[in-house]
């Protein structure tokens, strides 16, 4: 198994063996981030086809700092976003400051028997701003600041649809009798 440096110096040589190694060794992980971004399989399809293009083009810009897969992920992420602009304005609108009616609860799921496609289908109901932010700071760990840039909204409107978004999955959720018979401990 090569290691990341030598994955890297091979992509940058333009060694199809090592694009195909490190597409293999990221893949996976980065189709689901895809998902999360984009509601149609065909179109997680196509920014991952697309991301792993820019990956491969710009991997002699990566100077090493920092981990190689979240490296990778950014790209993924911006390149979904870019595909998603493309297929549809976004659905979100700005929202006032003020309370959000948002009661915080704590899940005490048993994640061994999660279904994280039951758990997508629910992110994927949410409006197409809503579950760009919630996926940009949850699952990505982008701070509202980054997500205001990408997505071009204040960061009070991503906080705000952060809290929008975290009340309608809770909604959904507890109306999911399957998950909640099946996951809640």
């Amino acid at each position: 198994m090569l290691t990341n440096e030598q994955l890297i110096l091979g992509c940058i040589e333009g060694n199809r063996i090592a694009q195909k190694l490190l597409y293999e060794k990221y893949s996976r992980q980065m189709y689901g981030i895809c998902l999360r971004y984009c509601k149609r399989n065909d179109l997680a399809g196509d920014a991952l086809q697309a991301g792993f293009v820019k990956v491969f083009k710009s991997i002699k810009q990566f100077k090493g700092e920092g981990e190689l897969g979240a490296w990778i992920r950014m790209i993924i992420v911006r390149t979904s976003l870019s595909l998603i602009k493309v297929e549809k304005k976004h659905d979100s609108v700005e929202l006032g400051e003020g309370s959000s009616g948002f009661i915080e609860m704590e899940f005490d799921i048993d994640l061994d028997k999660f279904d994280y496609k039951r758990m997508l289908e629910h992110l994927e109901r949410l409006p197409q701003g809503y579950r760009l932010v919630f996926s940009m700071n949850v699952f990505d760990e982008m701070p509202h600041k980054d997500i205001a840039k990408v997505l071009k909204i204040s960061e009070n409107t991503s906080r705000s649809q952060l809290l929008k978004a975290r009340k309608m999955l809770q909604k959904s959720i507890m109306n999911d009798d399957y998950l909640m018979k099946n996951y809640m401990k």
